[in-house]
C-alpha cells in the first residue's frame, strides 16, 4: 500500500495529500483536532476550506461538526405552528381559523408536509404556486399566506435563513368584482326572500351582522328602546351582537365569541324597521330567552349553510345580481350607509366590529350616536311597512 504523504502545514490549519491523490484538510480549535467533511481534488479547495473555516471563528459564527442539529420536516413544525399560534392581540386562535389554516396544511400546503425547510426553495415555491393558481387564485393568495408565516417563524427560530414566498404570491386577485347592492336591489331581494329569513337580511344590511353572526342571534339578543323619530317617540330595535355560530368538520357546531373583541356590539335598526322585527319574533321565534331568531328547521343545532345559501340564490337572481352580490355584501351596504347617514371613522368601525386603523382612534372619539345615525339609513320603498305604533304599544 502507497504511504500516504506528509502533511503540508498551512499558515493555519493541516492540508494532508491522501494515497488516492485527494486532499484533507484539519484544524485546530479550542484545543480539539477536526477534520473537513469531505476531501477535495486540489490542495487550493482544501485551503478554501480552512480559510473559511478560520473567518468563521473569527466572527463568532463556527458551529462545532460534532453537534449533529437535526432540521424539523415542515409538516410537524407548522402543526405545532397552528397549535401555539396566537391573534395580536395575545389570544389563540378562534376554531374556525384554526381548522381552516389545518385544511390548507391538509391540501394546498400537503406538498410541503414531508420536507425539510432547506428543500423548500424559492424555485420549488414558485412552480408550486404556479400550480395553485390554475385551481384559484383566490385560495393560492390564502395558502402563501400562511405558508409565508409559518416560515418566517422557522426563520425567527434559526431554521432558515430567508422566505421563498414572496408577498407578490401572497396577493389574490380573482378578476371578480363585488359590490353592496343598490337600494333598489336590496328591496327586490327583501321581497324575494322567504319570510322567515326577511329579518337575517335586514341585520345584515342594516345592522352589519354576518351570517355567523346573526346565525347565532337569539330572543333575547333583540330589545326596543324609546327613540325619538319626526318628531315623536317610537320604538327602535337593539340588537346586541354577542357571539356567533361556527360548524367545522372537527368539532361540528360551536357558539363561540365573536371575530374579534371589537366585534362585540350593540347595533340599531331603523325605527321604521321595527314592526317587521316584532312580526319576525311573533311568527318565527320561540318564546324562550334562548330561542334562536332563525331556527334550523333540521337536526342541526344552527342554521346549516346548506339550506340557506339556496334560498338567498333565488332571492339573488330575482334581483338580477347573482354573480355582483353575495351575502356578505349586506355588510359592505351596512358599513356604506352608516358612513353616509354621518357616522365618524370610529363611530363606523364600532358599528362594524372592526379594530383598525388604531392611529385613527385616537383622534376620534365615540359619541354614543348610535340610534340617531341608525334612524338617517335608507329603507327602499318595498320595504314600506305600518306607521310607528307608540312606544307603550309593543306586544310582543
Amino acid at each position: 500500500m502507497a504511504a500516504k504523504k506528509k502533511a503540508g502545514r498551512e499558515s493555519w490549519g493541516i492540508i494532508d495529500t491522501l494515497p488516492s491523490g485527494r486532499y484533507r484538510a484539519r484544524y485546530t480549535h479550542l484545543g480539539t483536532r477536526f477534520t473537513a467533511p469531505t476531501t477535495y481534488t486540489t490542495k487550493q479547495a482544501a485551503r478554501s476550506f480552512l480559510t473559511g473555516t478560520r473567518a468563521d471563528i473569527e466572527r463568532g459564527v463556527w458551529v462545532d461538526p460534532r453537534i449533529v442539529k437535526e432540521s424539523p420536516l415542515f409538516g410537524p413544525f407548522a402543526e405545532k405552528w397552528v397549535a401555539q399560534r396566537l391573534t395580536p392581540k395575545g389570544s389563540p386562535l378562534r376554531s374556525k381559523t384554526s381548522a381552516e389554516y389545518r385544511r390548507q396544511l391538509g391540501n394546498g400546503l400537503a406538498p410541503f408536509r414531508s420536507m425539510a425547510f432547506d428543500d423548500i426553495t424559492s424555485a420549488f415555491v414558485r412552480e408550486w404556486h404556479a400550480a395553485r393558481m390554475l385551481d384559484g387564485p383566490t385560495q393560492a393568495g390564502a395558502e402563501s399566506r400562511l405558508l409565508r408565516a409559518i416560515l418566517n417563524t422557522a426563520i425567527e427560530d434559526g431554521l432558515k435563513e430567508s422566505n421563498p414566498v414572496t408577498s407578490a404570491m401572497c396577493k389574490a386577485t380573482t378578476g371578480k368584482k363585488y359590490r353592496p347592492p343598490t337600494l333598489a336591489e336590496l328591496g327586490v331581494i327583501c321581497q324575494a326572500i322567504e319570510d322567515r329569513f326577511k329579518l337575517a337580511i335586514i341585520i345584515a344590511a342594516y345592522g352589519s351582522a354576518r351570517i355567523s353572526e346573526w346565525r347565532a342571534l337569539q330572543r333575547e339578543s333583540i330589545t326596543f328602546v324609546e327613540a325619538l323619530y319626526e318628531g315623536r317617540v317610537v320604538e327602535q330595535a337593539a340588537v346586541r351582537i354577542m357571539d356567533q355560530a361556527i360548524h367545522t368538520t372537527e368539532k361540528g357546531w360551536e357558539r363561540t365569541p365573536t371575530k374579534s373583541e371589537e366585534g362585540e356590539r350593540v347595533v340599531f335598526l331603523h325605527p321604521m324597521l321595527t314592526p317587521l322585527v316584532q312580526e319576525h319574533l311573533r311568527r318565527f321565534v320561540g318564546k324562550a330567552k334562548k330561542a334562536l331568531l332563525f331556527p334550523s328547521g333540521t337536526t342541526q343545532e344552527y342554521l346549516p349553510d346548506w339550506t340557506f345559501w339556496p334560498i338567498w340564490d333565488r332571492a339573488r337572481q330575482a334581483a338580477g345580481i347573482t354573480r355582483e352580490v353575495r351575502e356578505h355584501d349586506l355588510r359592505k351596504f351596512a358599513g356604506t350607509s352608516y358612513a353616509q347617514a354621518g357616522a365618524t371613522l370610529r363611530e363606523t368601525m364600532k358599528f362594524m366590529g372592526h379594530g383598525t386603523p388604531a392611529a385613527a382612534m385616537i383622534y376620534q372619539v365615540d359619541t354614543g350616536r348610535g340610534a340617531e345615525l341608525a334612524a338617517r339609513m335608507p329603507i327602499p320603498a318595498a320595504l314600506s311597512i305600518e306607521m310607528m305604533r307608540p312606544a307603550d304599544s309593543m306586544q310582543i
